[in-house]
């Protein structure tokens, strides 16, 4: 075979420049892509106002020194299927706690979708009702209590984590 047969290769200036485009322009693609997914689906923000609570974490944490020396427990249930939320409040000596202004909401843990506010009436025997509308899932109930004697004091807060079942 002669020289002048042969089909030779030549890298020139101008296919090392296209090659050089070409790779830095699929690596920015992926780059806005990643960053498009990262800002589109979980903001990562943990806390609403985290400077305003900071300025308050010290009163925040005098909140739970107190309520930590009242001794009270709480018992969150789900009845009749997801249409009925139970509180129950206990002190020391497992007796219920009555008499209180409760509050509070229930929503999907992660998302906080649906958040519902909950409206508790007190029952005959000592625990607290409100009405729901629930689908099954996970849910975080979080409840606040006054006391009569005090009702511009929080005396109370609890956080349980509910499932209702299909």
């Amino acid at each position: 075979m002669t020289e002048s047969s042969r089909d030779t290769f030549v890298l020139t200036g101008n296919a090392v420049a296209g090659l050089c485009v070409a790779f830095f322009a699929v690596i920015i693609s992926v780059n806005i892509c990643l960053a498009w997914f990262a800002i589109a689906t979980n903001s990562g923000e943990v806390a609403t106002e985290p400077y305003r609570k900071g300025l308050h974490y010290n009163d925040r944490i005098a909140a739970d020194e107190r309520q930590a020396g009242l001794g009270w427990k709480q018992s969150v249930e789900l009845e009749h299927g997801g249409r009925l939320l139970r509180v129950t409040i206990t002190d020391r000596q497992n007796l219920r706690v009555r008499h209180l202004s409760l509050a509070g909401t229930i929503a999907h843990p992660a998302t906080r979708k649906g958040e519902a506010t909950l409206s508790f009436h007190e029952a005959d025997d000592g625990s607290y009702l409100s009405e729901v509308v629930l689908s099954p899932g996970g849910y975080i109930a979080d409840i606040t209590a006054k006391t009569a004697a005090d009702p511009d004091t929080l005396s109370f807060r609890g956080r349980q984590r509910l499932w209702l079942n299909p």
